[in-house]
C-alpha cells in the first residue's frame, strides 16, 4: 500500500509492515540552518558540468558560491525536547542564535523557526538518512541530477525549476524522499521573482540526502531581524518500491496530478485545421523565395526541420496546396543545404546558432531519408542511395552538434531503408550495452543543450521496438519515458476553484509580474487546471527555467507506451500535456504569468514583435506543432481502441521537441483492413467541443472514430459529415463493443452518444468518397539500372539535379548549384522536355531550379549558364535525364 510515513518521537516507521527495523530507512529530529551575516545576492551561474542554469550567492567582495552549506554559517539543530500528543509529535530546538518549533503528524512536518540574530537565513529539515553512493541505486534532483548522477556540490535548486518540490533517493530499503507541502502555497506559476524554498541532495559530507531549505537563501524572504518568524511544511514520502514508481506517487498524492483536462475553445481537429491555414497565410511567415521559414533568432537566417511534417499532413488532410507550396520546397530546401539554419548572407552567419552558407546536402538525418524512400515507394532512388552512401558519415545538421557515423540508430534507418535483415541484427547488438544503462556522469551529455542528452535514447527504442517486436526494447523505451516524466511539471499543485487570469488585459510579458505584454486578451474567470503547467516541462538543460512548452511531442509517444505496458501515469501526462490549451498555434511556450491569451485561435495573428515580448514564436515549429495534434489524435484512437485502430507510422526525427510520427500508410480500423487516413478540412463537424475525431477510408467504407474529452457522458451528439445524399448503413463500435444494430446516417447526419472519456466507432458502408490529392501518390518504383540523379563539375563549381517523384502527377525535376555568391551573379537553367522547352533564371544565392513535370514528360535535356562575378558568361555540360515510362525515371545514355 501507498502511503506518506507516519513518524512519533523517537520510533520510526518502516517502509512497510513486512519490513525488519534493521533495513528500513529512519527519520531523525535535526534540522541545519545556514545563516550569513553579510548580505548576499542570488547570481545566476552558468555551469558546464553539465551545462546548466543554477543559482549562487554573490558576496560583498564580488565572489559567488554556488555550495549552500558554504554559503554562511552552518547551524545543526539537534536534540530536541519531545512533546507526544496523540498521534502529534512536538519538537523545540533551543540555540544560542535560533530557535524552532516543528509539529510532525501522518507524514507532514510543519515548523517555525526565530532567529535570534539578525541576518539571513534558510533552515531545512536534516532528518532524511543519508546514503553514501555504493548504497544508491538511483536518486532524483530536479531537473537532471538522476541515475546515479549525485550534484559535485551542494547545488539548490530553486523551486521554479523544480519539477516536484523536493528530492528522492533509491537504496535496498526503497526510496524516501522531502519534499515542500505544495499546498501551502498560493497558485501561482513558480517564478525566480518570488522563489520559495530550494532543494539539494548533496548533504555537506558528500552522500546522497534530501533536503528542502526555506526560505531561499539570498531573497527578500530570507532577510530577518532578530525575532522575526517564518513557518514551512514539509512532505515526508518512503516507498517500498522503485524511485520511478515513488515519483508516481508523489506527483498524484502530494501535488495532487491527475488526468481532469477536458477541451476548452475548440476541437484539437479544430486546432489543426486552423494551425494549417495560419501556416499556409500570411501571417506563417514561409519565405518561398527562400523555400524556408522566417527565423526571428537568427537574424538574416531561415529554418526548416523536416520535409516529413508537410508530406504526411497534406497526404492525410488531402491538401495539394500545402504539398505543393510548402512539402516541395522544403524538401528541396534539405536536400541542397548543409543544415536546418541556413544563413542568407553574411550577416547571418554571425548568429551564435551556427548557421551554414553551403550548398552541401542533405541536411536530412538518415532516418529521414529512409522514411522518404518509403513514402515514395522507391520511385525516387536518391533517398535510399544517400541512406547507404551517408551511413558511415559523421554530420553537423543542427548547431555544432555532431550526429555519429557509428550510432546504432544509423543501422535501424538503413534497415528501413533497403529491408536488409544485417542493419537490424547490427543496430539490436549495438544498442544493447545502452538498454539498461545507469548513468553516473554527464560524459554523453557533453555540449548538448536539451534533455534528450541527458536521457537514453528512449524514443529510437521505441523505434527499434516497432521493428525488433523484442520487449526487452518497449522496456528500455518504457524506462526511458519515466525518466522523461521527471521533467515533467506537477509542481505547482492545482486548486479544485477557479482563477482571474488578464487581470492587466493584455497577454502576460516574459519575466514581468507587472509589465504586461502587447496582445490584447479579456480577462475572465477559468478553472485553475486549465492553465496550470502539468504535464508540460521546459525547453532543456541549457535553457533551463519556468517555462511550459506547448510543442509536447512526448505525449502521443506516452500514448503508445502506455497502451503497450499498461502504463496510465504515462496516458495521464499525454492528456495533461494536449488537451484544452490551444485553438490555434500558441507559440513555443506560455510563462511567469497564468493566462488563456495563447489559448485563442487569433492569438499568433499578430506582428512578431508584438508575440514576442510573451512567448518565443519560431515559424518553423508551425508545421511541427500541427504533426504533434494529428499525432496524438492517432495514437489516443490506438489507445483507447486497445490497438484495433492502428496506423503505421515513419518517424520524423528532427531534433527536440520536433520529434513525431508521420502518417499516410493504409492501417487497421477494428475488422476493416487497408484503410487510409483521411481527414480533408471541414470534412467532419459535430455540435460539441469535447469531441475529437480522427477518419479514415476504404475502397467502399468511411470508418470514424470518435473520442470524449470530457469526464460527462455526451447524449445526442449531431455529427454532421460531407457525404452524398441518401441513407449509408454503419456499423458502431462503442467503447469497442460492437452493436448488433446499426445506425442510419441519413445526408450525412448521424445522433451518436459517448460515455465519459469513451470513443464511439462508426463503420460507414457504401460510401464512395473522392480525394482529390491522396490518390495521386502512386508512384512505381524507379527500374533498378536507372539514375534519378546526377552531379557534374561545371566552369563555377559542382553542379547537381534530380528528379524527385511520388506519383505521375507528383514528379519534378529540381537542381542547384553548390557555388557561393561571390563565385556567380545569376544563373539560367535550360531544360529540354518531350514537345517543350523551359528556361529557368535565378538572380539571387542560392541558385537553384524547380519544374514540375508532366506524365508526358519521358526525357529531360539539361544545361546550366551562369555569370560569374567579374561578368564571364559560363555554361555547363549537358545532363540528360529522362522518364522511360510515367511515374518512373531513368538517365539516357
Amino acid at each position: 500500500m501507498k502511503h506518506l510515513i507516519t513518524l512519533a518521537a523517537l520510533v520510526f516507521v518502516p517502509l512497510s509492515a513486512s519490513r525488519s527495523a534493521d533495513v528500513s530507512p529512519r527519520f531523525r529530529p535535526e534540522f541545519i540552518a545556514i545563516h550569513s551575516r553579510e548580505p548576499l545576492t542570488v547570481a545566476p551561474v552558468k555551469w558546464t558540468k553539465p551545462i546548466y542554469n543554477l543559482v549562487g550567492w554573490k558576496r560583498g567582495n564580488g565572489t559567488v558560491e554556488l555550495d549552500i552549506f558554504k554559503a554562511g554559517e552552518v547551524i545543526a539543530l539537534t536534540c530536541p525536547s519531545i512533546e507526544q500528543l496523540g498521534d502529534v509529535t512536538h519538537w523545540t530546538f533551543t540555540h544560542e542564535a535560533i530557535e524552532l518549533e516543528a509539529e510532525l503528524s501522518q507524514g507532514k512536518l510543519r515548523y517555525t523557526f526565530t532567529p535570534k540574530k539578525p541576518g539571513m537565513w534558510s533552515v531545512a529539515f536534516a532528518g532524511a538518512p543519508a546514503a553514501q553512493m555504493a548504497e544508491v541505486i538511483e536518486l532524483f534532483q530536479p531537473l537532471v541530477w538522476n541515475g546515479r548522477r549525485l550534484p559535485g556540490e551542494s547545488f539548490l535548486i530553486p523551486d521554479d525549476i523544480c519539477s516536484i518540490p523536493g528530492c528522492l533517493v533509491q537504496t535496498k530499503c526503497g526510496t524516501l524522499g522531502v519534499l515542500a507541502e505544495p499546498r501551502q502555497f498560493p497558485f501561482a506559476m513558480p517564478a525566480a521573482q518570488t522563489r520559495r524554498f530550494g532543494v539539494t541532495l548533496r548533504n555537506a559530507n558528500g552522500d546522497a540526502q534530501p533536503m528542502v531549505f526555506s526560505p531561499f537563501l539570498g531573497t527578500q524572504d530570507s532577510r530577518f531581524e532578530a525575532g522575526m518568524t517564518h513557518s514551512f511544511e514539509l512532505a515526508l514520502v518512503t516507498q517500498p518500491r522503485p524511485l520511478s514508481d515513488t515519483l508516481e506517487h508523489v506527483a498524484r498524492e502530494v501535488c495532487g496530478f491527475r488526468d481532469r483536462r477536458e477541451n476548452t475553445l475548440t476541437s484539437l481537429n479544430t486546432a489543426l485545421e486552423n494551425m494549417l491555414d495560419f501556416v499556409l497565410g500570411p501571417w506563417g511567415n514561409f519565405d518561398p523565395a527562400s523555400k524556408a521559414f522566417h527565423y526571428p533568432d537568427s537574424p538574416g537566417s531561415v529554418k526548416n526541420v523536416s520535409a516529413l511534417h508537410p508530406l504526411g499532413l497534406a497526404f492525410v488532410t488531402d491538401n495539394e496546396r500545402l504539398f505543393r507550396e510548402q512539402g516541395v520546397p522544403i524538401m528541396e530546401f534539405l536536400l541542397s543545404r548543409e543544415k536546418f539554419l541556413f544563413a542568407l548572407n553574411q550577416e547571418g552567419l554571425k548568429s551564435s546558432q551556427r548557421p551554414s552558407m553551403r550548398m552541401a546536402g542533405p541536411a536530412m538525418p538518415l532516418s529521414e531519408l529512409a522514411a522518404l524512400h518509403r513514402i515514395a515507394g522507391g520511385a525516387t532512388p536518391f533517398f535510399r542511395e544517400s541512406v547507404e552512401r551517408l551511413h558511415g558519415v559523421s554530420r553537423t545538421l543542427n548547431m555544432d552538434w555532431v550526429s555519429p557515423a557509428g550510432a546504432w540508430q544509423n543501422d535501424l534507418w538503413r534497415y528501413r531503408a533497403t529491408g536488409e535483415r544485417k542493419w537490424l541484427d547490427a543496430a539490436i547488438a549495438k544498442a544493447e550495452p545502452e538498454l539498461t544503462k545507469v548513468p553516473t556522469d554527464f560524459r554523453e551529455a557533453a555540449d548538448g543543450t536539451f534533455f534528450e542528452y541527458m536521457l537514453p535514447a528512449w524514443k529510437d527504442f521505441y523505434e527499434l521496438y516497432r521493428d525488433s517486436h523484442e520487449p526487452r526494447h518497449l522496456a528500455a523505451a518504457h524506462r526511458g519515458a519515466r525518466l522523461y516524466a521527471q521533467l515533467i511539471w506537477f509542481y505547482p499543485s492545482v486548486p479544485e476553484g477557479d482563477i482571474t487570469v488578464n487581470m492587466s488585459g493584455f497577454a502576460p510579458r516574459r519575466g514581468s509580474l507587472d509589465k504586461p505584454g502587447l496582445v490584447p486578451v479579456a480577462k475572465e474567470t477559468v478553472p485553475a487546471w486549465r492553465v496550470s503547467e502539468q504535464g508540460l516541462t521546459c525547453e532543456g538543460n541549457g535553457t533551463v527555467q519556468r517555462i511550459a512548452l506547448y510543442l509536447a511531442t512526448h505525449a502521443p509517444m506516452f500514448l503508445r507506451i502506455a497502451q503497450d505496458t499498461g502504463d496510465a501515469f504515462l496516458r495521464d501526462i499525454a492528456r495533461s500535456a494536449m488537451i484544452g490549451r490551444f485553438a490555434n498555434f500558441p507559440g513555443y511556450h506560455f510563462n511567469t504569468l497564468y493566462s488563456t491569451a495563447q489559448e485563442k485561435a487569433d492569438f499568433p495573428l499578430h506582428p512578431f514583435e508584438e508575440l514576442k515580448p510573451t512567448t518565443s514564436f519560431h515559424y518553423n515549429h508551425v508545421l511541427p506543432m500541427a504533426n504533434l495534434v494529428l499525432d496524438y489524435l492517432m495514437a489516443k484512437a490506438r489507445d483507447r481502441s486497445h490497438g484495433a485502430i492502428d496506423f503505421p507510422t515513419e518517424y520524423a526525427e528532427c531534433y527536440a521537441f520536433m520529434q513525431s510520427s508521420v502518417y499516410g500508410a493504409p492501417g487497421k480500423f477494428y475488422d476493416q483492413a487497408n484503410v487510409i487516413p483521411w481527414m480533408p478540412k471541414g470534412f467532419l463537424k459535430t455540435d460539441n467541443v469535447q469531441v475529437n475525431h480522427i477518419t479514415a477510408r476504404g475502397e467502399n467504407t468511411l470508418c470514424v472514430a470518435l473520442m470524449n474529452e470530457c469526464d460527462r457522458a455526451l447524449r445526442d451528439v449531431t455529427v454532421r459529415l460531407d457525404l452524398p445524399a441518401g441513407s449509408f448503413p454503419a456499423t458502431i463500435w462503442r467503447d469497442n463493443k460492437r452493436e448488433t444494430t446499426k445506425l442510419a446516417v441519413v445526408n450525412g447526419i448521424a445522433n451518436i452518444s459517448l460515455s465519459p472519456k469513451g470513443m464511439t466507432a462508426l463503420v460507414i458502408e457504401g460510401v464512395h468518397l473522392q480525394p482529390s490529392f491522396q490518390t495521386k501518390f502512386t508512384a512505381p518504383r524507379a527500374p533498378t539500372r536507372t539514375i534519378t540523379h546526377q552531379s557534374i563539375q561545371t566552369p563555377f563549381g559542382e553542379t547537381h539535379a534530380m528528379l524527385l517523384s511520388f506519383g505521375p502527377e507528383l514528379a519534378w525535376l529540381y537542381a542547384y548549384l553548390t557555388c557561393e555568391g561571390k563565385t556567380a551573379k545569376s544563373a539560367r537553367l535550360h531544360v529540354s522536355l518531350s514537345g517543350r522547352n523551359e528556361v529557368l533564371t535565378d538572380d539571387t544565392f542560392p541558385f537553384e531550379f524547380s519544374l514540375r513535370l508532366k506524365p508526358t514528360d519521358t526525357t529531360a535535356q539539361l544545361t546550366v549558364d551562369a555569370v560569374t562575378a567579374s561578368g564571364e558568361s559560363l555554361r555547363s555540360e549537358v545532363i540528360r535525364l529522362g522518364r522511360s515510362a510515367v511515374g518512373r525515371v531513368a538517365v539516357e545514355p
